[in-house]
């Protein structure tokens, strides 16, 4: 198995300005692009929330392993991968598709969620759900590390893991 390094090139400072930074990513496997995939579009997408002031995340290999563990898992029980409305504990997202679907049009499905959240109340429009994109925001999380399965129809079964956990919804994610 070849491990090969990468750079992600994305820090922004007050004022819009965009400077150097480098994210290692160790590389896992014959999937390490579609890693990569899921750290540049979850770390452009927490950069582009203006006046926030979050960090990179940087990809953990223990909890990608998890996050593939479960993705494969699931998706090789029929019943998970026709399910609508799974239910996602605190430090996890899925994502169940019954198409195949990019990493960008998972992780901006989530980050959609933004729509309805209300940073001034710290809250959710009624009847909706916040809780995967506060998952991709929240500012104490360093770490995150996804898996992607195909299911038997064509679908396809994502779960993303966070570390350190956050989403209390006493504290703002940023």
């Amino acid at each position: 198995m070849e491990k090969r390094l990468r750079v992600l090139v994305t820090w922004w400072i007050p004022g819009g300005l965009l400077l150097l930074s480098i994210a290692a990513l160790g590389s896992m496997a014959r999937q390490d692009d579609i890693y990569w995939q899921f750290l540049q579009t979850h770390n452009a997408d927490r950069m582009s929330i203006k006046g926030a002031r979050l960090h990179n995340l940087s990809y953990d290999d223990t909890l990608t392993q998890h996050a593939q563990y479960e993705a494969e898992a699931f998706a090789g029980a029929p019943r998970y991968c026709n399910a609508s409305g799974l239910s996602n504990n605190h430090f996890r997202n899925l994502h169940v598709t019954s198409v195949g679907a990019s990493v960008m049009e998972i992780v901006r499905s989530w980050v959609g969620e933004s729509k309805y959240y209300n940073y001034s109340t710290n809250s959710c429009a009624p009847g909706k759900t916040c809780d995967h994109y506060l998952r991709v925001v929240w500012n104490t999380t360093k770490f995150m590390g996804c898996g992607l399965a195909r299911c038997p129809d064509g679908g396809s079964f994502t779960v993303c893991y966070y570390n350190p956990v956050g989403v209390f919804f006493r504290d703002k994610p940023y």
